[in-house]
């Protein structure tokens, strides 16, 4: 294989990974937003989120996000 292919394998490689893991990252906000949705006074928003962070192991800056922006 010459070095341009190569180059390009590596470019395709990179931008498949950053897609995979966008995508992850939207699949996990809708179950999110699935199961906000049937929550709705605060109080059970800050539970839900506080769930979100321990049984789904999402960082509390997405959590919120979700849950308190639908």
């Amino acid at each position: 294989m010459d070095a341009a292919l190569l180059s390009e394998m590596k470019t395709v490689s990179e931008e498949n990974k950053r897609l995979k893991r966008m995508y992850a990252e939207s699949r996990m906000q809708n179950d999110l937003l699935k199961e906000a949705k049937k929550v709705v006074k605060p109080s059970q928003r800050k539970v839900m989120a506080r769930w979100a962070v321990k049984d789904k192991s999402v960082s509390i800056v997405p959590a919120c996000t979700t849950i308190w922006h639908f």
